[in-house]
């Protein structure tokens, strides 16, 4: 299975947001909030907003942003071929 494409278990749970991104998360937070609302408005994740306490949101990769995997592959497999010649 490709490392990209998406699996089909469980969400893990999660407590604060410092648990997935450690100290400095404030800062980084707006800058997620704005790249994944760029990518749900291109058609790349779909967001679910669910009315809970405490609130709750999860993202998903769409059919469209799956057709990308192969490229994104080939990508990962080009810079690690070609990647030392590129730093000089």
């Amino acid at each position: 299975m490709s490392q990209w494409q998406k699996h089909d278990r469980a969400q893990p749970e999660l407590g604060e947001p410092e648990d997935l991104v450690g100290r400095g998360w404030t800062e980084a937070l707006p800058t997620l909030t704005r790249q994944l609302r760029e990518l749900e408005r291109d058609g790349l994740v779909t967001r679910t907003q669910y009315n809970e306490i405490p609130p709750r949101v999860e993202y998903d990769i769409t059919d469209t942003a799956n057709t990308l995997i192969p490229v994104l592959e080939h990508i990962a497999t080009w810079t690690t071929s070609h990647g030392k010649t590129l730093n000089g």
